[in-house]
């Protein structure tokens, strides 16, 4: 390995114990990357022997048409959520690959009756390796397909403290620099750090302009008080060519943006029945304030971007399937 020995030559004119020291510490940072570098080879040659389709949907025109395309494979997914339904034993075990470890895996399914009497394909079919769930392996995949792996990149992610965020930093931490942050308060501003965790408020970065190759997000978006300053904020960060890579939920069947929630004077003023997500640093989970249509679309375009399209991504092997849509946008600066 080039790195190995390039830092081992330079250990020499270090004293023995400390050289003895620095070296298994410069080794071992060598393997991580020869690792991560195993491993994004190993997820190359994944991406290009399976055949999945990428289709860029920009209206519900093209999603319909996606649908048609990809019956066969949604069948599959409905028989799924229906076998899941009615396990006598769970977990149930579902055989593939997982584009983040690259390697064969037993996938694992439960019923999440805490959120649905019914499947909820995007949140299970969990990889036992690095823990993604469905919809969170599909963003993996598109980050894989949608930005250049022979650059070193900057990266913002709007998560901290997921397993999520591990494997972001081992895959594309090895090449690239990778701000990660959560949102910890309200009372805290952009940019301060709280026992080592960065906090940005999505609304108002503490970043310079034209600052990230991409900004990546998953299931956040439906969580800001604000999504037209969302949308512009990450615009203004992002480099000319920049990416906007968001697993955001969206209603198929709705043209506009239902509002659930909004902030008036510092104060939460509810609009409907209040509606709660996950959250993973808080028992009492995260407030959402919209239900997305296929105006989504329109408020990105509105926020600068040049072009806006959505993916879903099936595919048995990947263990990406599902029986309603699991949208992650993609957004060019």
């Amino acid at each position: 390995m080039d790195v190995i020995k390039f830092l081992e030559k330079n250990t020499r004119s270090i004293t023995r114990p400390v050289k003895k020291m620095c070296k298994w510490a410069y080794y071992d940072m060598g393997l991580n990357v020869a690792h991560s570098r195993f491993v994004n080879s190993r997820i190359n040659k994944i991406i290009k022997s399976k055949n999945v389709k990428y289709i860029k949907i920009r209206n519900k025109e093209d999603y319909y048409q996606f649908e048609k395309e990809q019956s066969e494979l949604l069948a599959f997914s409905r028989k799924y959520a229906l076998d899941l339904k009615n396990c006598l034993k769970y977990p149930l075990e579902y055989s593939g690959v997982c584009i983040s470890c690259g390697r064969k895996v037993k996938f694992s399914s439960e019923m999440l009756y805490e959120y649905s009497q019914e499947p909820m394909l995007s949140e299970t079919i969990v990889c036992p390796k690095c823990g993604l769930s469905n919809r969170v392996r599909q963003l993996f995949y598109i980050l894989y397909r949608e930005l250049p792996l022979n650059k070193k990149l900057s990266i913002f992610a709007l998560e901290r403290v997921t397993p999520f965020y591990k494997s972001l930093e081992s895959n594309f931490g090895y090449r690239s620099k990778i701000i990660a942050s959560e949102f910890l308060g309200g009372d805290l501003k952009s940019g301060e750090v709280v026992n080592g965790i960065l906090h940005e408020d999505a609304t108002s970065l503490s970043f310079e302009n034209n600052s990230f190759d991409a900004v990546v997000s998953n299931h956040v978006y439906e969580h800001v008080a604000d999504i037209d300053k969302t949308l512009s904020e990450a615009y203004r960060v992002l480099k000319v060519g920049g990416k906007v890579i968001a697993g955001i939920p969206i209603d198929i069947k709705k043209d506009k943006t239902f509002v659930r929630a909004k902030i008036e004077d510092g104060q939460i003023v509810y609009l409907a029945e209040k509606e709660i997500h996950g959250n993973p640093l808080s028992d009492s989970g995260c407030l959402c304030f919209y239900n997305y249509g296929w105006d989504l679309f329109e408020k990105f375009k509105k926020a600068g971007f040049k072009d806006v399209y959505l993916l879903n991504i099936l595919s048995k092997e990947l263990g990406n399937v599902c029986d309603y849509p699991v949208a992650t946008f993609v957004a060019v600066k």
